[in-house]
């Protein structure tokens, strides 16, 4: 039994994207070699000019 019976929820708007509010989200750091873990599975960063300033730049995956 709900402690009110009044609906409190709000509507949901045209502007909420449901797939951006129940996404998980994981933080990683770039390495020396601007690459990261993710499941297992390394990923690298390629830029046409490796400048070691992205080194410990946090990424998000999705």
């Amino acid at each position: 039994m709900p402690a009110e019976k009044e609906n409190t929820h709000r509507q949901l708007l045209s502007v909420h994207k449901l797939e951006d509010l129940f996404m998980l989200n994981e933080d990683r750091v770039l390495s020396k070699d601007l690459s990261f873990q993710y499941k297992k599975q390394i990923y690298q960063i390629d830029f046409m000019e490796k400048k070691f300033t992205y080194m410990n730049l946090k990424v998000r995956s999705k």
